[in-house]
Order: structure tokens, then sequence, then C-alpha cells
């Protein structure tokens, strides 16, 4: 069984390394409660990581039900039964080529066909970048400020959802987080978005399989 985090930081519900107090996006900042949480379901090695690379690299697509099952468990431990949207931050044109199929969204789709959540394939990878793995951390925290945003029909989709489900909670799900440039970009675009609907609040918050 895959050995998830048991300690969490007490400002905003993150995970964190047993000698981190508090987590590493509160250490040495002024807290904002707004800012949402970040939820892990582990860390990147043993188990978690056997699951992520079986399904993400060796096109093992059945065992979106195993890392859907393991979402399952997290958000009902912190959420109980709120109603949740789901937004899968996308792959790159040319891995969803490569794969047939992206994977967070097949992730996503698979864990709200079994809880009655709602999906929202709302964000949009602006392609031309880099690979995220090439890059340092700066490097990766500046090209994740310009690599997402809402289109159109996501637009339409998060208000569809604020409006038929009162106090549904927003959540950007990715495999990995690494520098956690990635999730805090996807969740900013979808936050500016929602901010901008008159007569919603709402809170964003970020969810990945692993933390490396």
């Amino acid at each position: 069984m895959y050995d998830s985090y048991a300690v969490r930081c007490l400002r905003c519900g993150a995970v964190r390394l047993i000698d981190e107090i508090p987590c590493r996006r509160c250490s040495g900042t002024i807290f904002d409660e707004t800012d949402g949480k970040h939820i892990c379901c582990g860390p990147y090695r043993g188990d978690g990581k056997t699951l992520l690379v079986a399904y993400k690299f060796h096109g093992r697509k059945g065992l979106a039900q195993v890392v859907a099952a393991l979402f399952e468990k997290e958000l009902k431990s912190i959420y109980g039964t709120a109603p949740l949207c789901l937004i899968p931050v996308p792959s790159s044109l040319a891995n969803r080529k490569r794969r047939g199929w992206d994977q967070m969204e097949l992730v996503c789709f698979a864990l709200a066909k079994n809880e009655g959540w709602f999906v929202v394939p709302a964000l949009e990878r602006q392609e031309g970048g880099t690979e995220q793995k090439t890059l340092t951390r700066g490097q990766r925290l500046a090209q994740a400020r310009l690599g997402f945003r809402v289109g159109s029909e996501g637009i339409r989709g998060l208000r569809s959802v604020a409006l038929r489900s009162y106090g549904v909670r927003f959540i950007v799900v990715d495999d990995v987080c690494t520098t956690g440039a990635t999730l805090r970009a996807c969740r900013a675009s979808v936050a500016s978005v929602l901010e901008k609907m008159p007569g919603i609040r709402a809170t964003v918050d970020e969810l990945s399989l692993c933390e490396a």
C-alpha cells in the first residue's frame, strides 16, 4: 500500500516533511488564508514512484483507477461530503499524442464517475516551452507563470459548476509536485477567472499524487 504522508502543515494543511515546521510554502512567509491548500498523497519514492512511472511512462492506462482511488481517500479525509470540482493540469500536446490520452484528465474523470464530483478541463497549455525536467528551479517558475490559461470553454464550465453547486471547492490536479510552479500557476489562472465572476466566492486548492 502506498505510504502516504501523515504530517501536515498546521497553517495551510499541506503535507510536509518531518523536519519542516511549517511546510516549505509557509516557511518565512506571512500566510494568507485565501491561498488555498496544497494536498499531496505521498512522496515520489517507493510504491508511489513505481505506480506513477508505470502509469505515465509505460502506458498502463488502467492504473488511472488506482491513482483515482488514492486521490479519493485523500480528498474524502479533508473535504468529507463537500462538492468538488476537479481541474486537471493538461499534458503537453506532444506527450498527449505520444501516449494517446491525457493522464490527469483520465484520472479526474474516473474519480468523478465514482463520486459524482465535477470535472472541468478548463486549463489550456501554451505550447512552445522547454521540457520541465531540463530546467532549473528558477526557470521552471518563470516558464510556468506563462504556460497556462483558462480558455473560453473553461470559463463557461467553471461558471456553470459554481452556479449549480453552492460551496463547491475547486481543485487543480497534477501528478508530481517538484517546485510547485506548475500547480501555483494553474491555480492562479483558475482563481483569477473565478474572482471576476459576479456573486461567486470560491477557493482553489491544489492536489498532486507525489511530491518530489
